[in-house]
């Protein structure tokens, strides 16, 4: 099945600063690879908001894996590299990303971070290998 169909798969998340580390005891509810819908993450106690590459990429990574795809996939792995992160207009950067799920697939297209909303979205553009 090709999953690229999928446009653009937003989960929202409150991003915290790169020094912050903060637990959640609640797993995510849904979504994060190329077959996935919306979700609402858990927002930590205390929200920094990052703007420097490094921390970007880092948050996308972390906002993307574990969570869950349609077809029960999960987001196993998320590469984020800094080098890639780009700063668009409106307070968003852009990030070219490889996912790779419980079940095989591995994708690869862009985490976009809107600093806005706080929200965190992956636009998978190709599938390198299905599962």
């Amino acid at each position: 099945m090709n999953r690229i169909a999928i446009a653009a798969i937003p989960l929202v998340a409150i991003l915290t600063g790169c020094a912050a580390t903060t637990a959640t005891s609640a797993p995510p509810a849904a979504a994060g690879s190329p077959s996935a819908s919306a979700l609402a993450a858990p927002s930590p106690s205390a929200s920094v908001m990052c703007t420097t590459n490094a921390c970007v990429a880092s948050d996308i990574e972390r906002s993307l894996l574990g969570q869950i795809a349609k077809d029960n996939a999960v987001a196993t792995k998320v590469v984020c590299p800094v080098s890639s992160v780009k700063a668009n207009a409106g307070q968003t950067w852009t990030a070219s990303c490889r996912v790779t799920e419980s079940d095989g697939t591995v994708s690869e297209g862009y985490g976009n971070f809107v600093e806005s909303s706080d929200q965190v979205t992956y636009d998978p553009q190709t599938v390198l290998s299905g599962g």
